[in-house]
Parts: structure tokens; sequence; C-alpha cells
């Protein structure tokens, strides 16, 4: 299996290329994406067999995670990982449940709006002569080079902390 993600990566993710050299070399293709606050242009399983996410970010619910994958991936997918890998605690899957279903209609606006959010603050950083690693952001995250003004990340950590920002 060839698993595509990232934690830290501002752009988007070409999926479709990724899923042709999964293709090419007969391997699945999955895609984690913990961290995905963009509106994809494709279906979650477009062009990948599997999508594995986590359940606290997004959408903002319980601590967890799930695979999504295509029905020819279930049973096997299915067989390796519940109940065998974790006991269940239903609580936590019905808390899932309830979490999904209040979300399911707010995603794509607050999808859109953190990243429009996101898109501005790259923008007023760069005006404020910030140079941003990637040039910009499509998503929710930008990678700032605070060592050229003299500045560390921790530094930045405090500062972001007493403004609220996380």
């Amino acid at each position: 299996m060839i698993t595509v993600g990232a934690s830290a990566y501002p752009r988007i993710i070409d999926f479709a290329r990724m899923g042709e050299i999964a293709r090419e070399v007969a391997l699945i293709f999955g895609r984690h994406c913990p961290h995905c606050r963009v509106v994809w242009p494709e279906s979650i399983l477009a062009h990948r067999n599997a999508a594995l996410h986590t359940t606290r970010i997004r959408p903002a619910g319980t601590r967890g995670g799930l695979v999504l994958c295509k029905e020819k991936y279930a049973k096997e997918i299915d067989s390796q990982t519940f109940p065998h890998s974790r006991r269940a605690v239903m609580h936590v899957i019905a808390a899932k449940a309830v979490c999904f279903h209040e979300r399911r209609n707010r995603v794509s606006n607050y999808i859109s709006s953190s990243c429009k959010n996101a898109r501005a603050l790259a923008e007023g950083m760069k005006r404020n002569t910030y140079r941003l690693v990637s040039g910009g952001t499509d998503n929710h995250l930008m990678l700032v080079d605070v060592g050229a003004k003299g500045v560390t990340g921790k530094d930045c950590q405090i500062a972001l902390d007493e403004a609220g920002i996380r």
C-alpha cells in the first residue's frame, strides 16, 4: 500500500498522479488526511482505494479514527482492524456517529472559511515581509520562515498561545 498525506503541507496534493503511480506498480493507494481542510475537487475515494482520517481534528469529534475504502477492500480491512486491533468502545463509536451527523451540512462551510482565512493570513504575512516556504496556501496550513526575522519557533508559539491562536 502507498499512503499519501501530510500534516504540514500547504498545497493541494495531486492524488490523481499518486493513484496512477500506485496502479502502475499494482499497489493499493491510501490517503492519510488528518489535517486536510480543503474542499477537494474530487470525491474522497477518487483515485484512491482507501482514506484514513482522524475523528478528533476533523470533524472535531472524539479521539479516534476511521478508514473509508472501496467495497472490494472492506472485508480485508475490517478483518485487520475491528475489533482485533482495538477493543470496541461503543460509546465512542456512538459519539463519532453523532459528530458526523451534526457536522455533515456544516463541514463544507467550515472548511471553506478556514481556507479563506488562511489565505488572508498568508497574504498578510507576505505583506509584512515574511517568507512563506511554498509561497502561499491552498488549505488551512502555511509554513513561515521566521528564522529570517531572527525569531525562533518557540518565540512564535508563545506569542500565538498568548493571542489565543492555536
